[in-house]
């Protein structure tokens, strides 16, 4: 196990398919790079803290709105068999947050991320978006998953809920202005 470890995730800009994605139909959605989340895991003596924009304090202390974060990260302790382990996590976020850029779902995939590379254990795609939507179903009741394939995607996304999850090979020297 690493003492200190990082995890990165991308906002996401939905080019069509919007809001009819939740009901199934197809949407193409685009990582935007510039526009990240950035989780630092530092191991300290004891405690678990969080410094966010929302909260900044014991994990154990934090309110409602960031239950979805909280089940996460027990969940990925248990994962490991280090429920007690003592951190500290700072979350530092450029994306906006109910703009629908994606916020809870890339700092989900962060957060699963950093986790990971703090025990330095392999990460399958698949299961880094299970278990981002841990977080988001606790956050959004219904989501598609369109938001947590994007955020931690390297190229835009060719997504249709439950069937379709496919990478799209895209250059941008192909683009002519």
């Amino acid at each position: 196990m690493k003492k200190k470890a990082t995890g990165t995730s991308y906002a996401k800009i939905i080019f069509f398919g919007e809001h009819s994605v939740v009901y199934g139909k197809p949407a193409i959605a685009i990582p935007v790079y510039s526009v990240n989340v950035t989780v630092a895991i530092k191991l300290i003596s004891v405690g678990q803290t969080i410094h966010c924009r929302y909260f900044d304090g014991p994990i154990s202390e934090m309110a409602d709105n960031l239950k979805g974060i909280g089940v996460l990260i027990r969940q990925l302790l248990k994962s490991f068999n280090s429920p007690d382990l003592p951190f500290e996590l700072t979350i530092q976020s450029k994306v906006p947050s109910e703009r629908g850029m994606g916020s809870s779902a890339a700092t989900a995939v962060a957060l699963v991320r950093g986790f990971f590379n703090l025990f330095e254990k392999p990460l399958t795609r698949s299961r880094l978006l299970a278990l981002a939507d841990v977080e988001e179903q606790i956050t959004h009741g219904n989501p598609s998953g369109l938001d947590a394939a994007t955020a931690s995607s390297e190229a835009p996304i060719w997504f249709v809920k439950n069937q379709i999850n496919e990478q799209i090979e895209f250059h941008s020297s192909d683009l002519f202005w």
